[in-house]
């Protein structure tokens, strides 16, 4: 699992009936009042694992950006 900023961040790849790929993500971040689980996926089918998880792993690096607290860090609705 990759960390960035403290946070880990475990990717879960997996292949769609139309042969794409597409990744779920997990960001795991423990703060003041206990642990965080913001979670969501990749958005658009890809053509390779490597690709829907290089995806997932820069969304999550935006959302941990925007939300660099660790009290903070709540992904805005559109993710």
């Amino acid at each position: 699992m990759p960390d960035f900023k403290h946070r880990t961040i475990k990717l879960t790849p997996k292949r769609n009936g139309d042969e794409t790929w597409s990744c779920a993500y997990r960001i795991i971040d423990i703060s003041s009042t206990g642990w965080r689980f913001p979670k969501g996926h990749s958005y658009g089918s890809f053509g390779s694992r490597e690709q829907a998880a290089t995806a997932a792993l820069e969304e999550t690096k935006r959302i941990v950006d925007i939300y660099p607290g660790k009290t903070r860090l709540h992904p805005p609705e559109q993710y």
